[in-house]
């Protein structure tokens, strides 16, 4: 697959969650429609909004649950503008080393972390998990 794989593994980010860079950027996340594609019976919208379904587009990116997310992290600023010029999730996310003299890396690793925190959220409340 595309993409600057080395810089993913050099970020300075904890081990489990460039684990879960690694599987949403390969398109290995168990999204509601991934597994709906795979035989599984369960619902196909999104946990938050029922009429969107539930992919990694929607999940990170254009779901308010995630613009939340990513205001409070004071980084909407910085996907804002991408979010128009590129074709889906994984070039969404590598759109960010391409541009890697413009933005420091630590904000490429605050990005990423604030993708895991949307995974972790959606995951809580899938599964009625406490906060």
């Amino acid at each position: 697959m595309n993409g600057n794989w080395v810089a993913v593994r050099k970020l300075e980010a904890p081990t489990k969650i460039k684990h879960f860079l690694w599987r949403a950027l390969r398109g290995c996340l168990p999204t509601r429609q991934r597994l709906i594609n795979k035989g599984v019976t369960c619902p196909y919208s999104c946990c938050y909004y029922e009429n969107d379904p539930e992919n990694e587009w929607h999940l990170f990116i254009s779901c308010d649950k995630a613009k939340e997310h990513w205001q409070k992290a004071n980084l909407y600023h910085h996907i804002a503008d991408k979010i128009i010029t590129v074709d889906g999730f994984q070039e969404f996310f590598f759109f960010f080393f391409d541009l890697q003299q413009q933005l420091p890396a630590n904000t490429i690793t605050r990005i990423t972390i604030v993708l895991w925190s949307i995974w972790r959220r959606r995951n809580q409340k899938h599964f009625s998990l406490p906060g």
